[in-house]
């Protein structure tokens, strides 16, 4: 969950104290009718399938490869993606062993060997923080470490792709108003943290 997210729904929570909250943060793919779920935030590179979910596309984030620099001050830093290959790699998806880093200008793809593989971006933010590897991550996760220099972007001439962000709910209980109010406070929330339409 992203801190933009986190800090929308506190403060749902904060304005609706009689609504109940159940907050689950995975990266399976969750049937929403069959398991009950209300709201769904999904992050996806390819469009959604068609189903009988209610569909809400919020925006766009762009992935940035990144590293600390104190991992840099130990390891040459790379001019090229395919120099990637010869560097500890931390991946947010336990699915992958040997994940396969996109860019798309220029295209190019890599296969590359992980040193650490985690479920949870924060998780991998707070490995390249601690200067164990380099991560490819949202801009809008690693922004504040990149202003305070906490972290240095790589090839910044190579566009890393991104993600682009869903709201999903089911047609009958979209309808409810508790729940249309906490899909409208999420959409409207991370448009104002830059993690809406407005970031390109």
């Amino acid at each position: 969950m992203t801190i933009g997210l986190s800090k929308v729904l506190n403060e749902v929570a904060a304005h609706h104290p009689k609504l109940r909250l159940k907050i689950s943060l995975t990266n399976r793919f969750v049937d929403l009718v069959g398991e009950g779920v209300d709201i769904a935030l999904r992050a996806h590179q390819d469009e959604l399938a068609d189903s009988d979910l209610v569909q809400r596309r919020i925006g766009f984030t762009r992935n940035y490869v990144v590293a600390s620099p104190e991992y840099l001050a130990t390891s040459d830093t790379p001019g090229h993606p395919d120099e990637l290959m010869q560097h500890a790699i931390i991946h947010g998806d336990t699915h992958v062993d040997r994940p396969v880093w996109s860019f798309r200008t220029p295209l190019l793809s890599v296969r590359l060997n992980t040193r650490i593989v985690v479920d949870d971006p924060l998780h991998a933010l707070s490995a390249a923080l601690s200067g164990l590897g380099i991560a490819n991550l949202p801009e809008v996760l690693c922004r504040s470490a990149l202003n305070r220099g906490n972290l240095m972007r790589l090839l910044p001439e190579w566009d890393a792709g991104g993600a682009h962000l869903s709201l999903l709910t089911p047609t009958r209980r979209g309808q409810l108003p508790s729940i249309r109010a906490v899909a409208d406070a999420i959409a409207s929330g991370l448009v104002a943290a830059g993690e809406g339409p407005n970031l390109h």
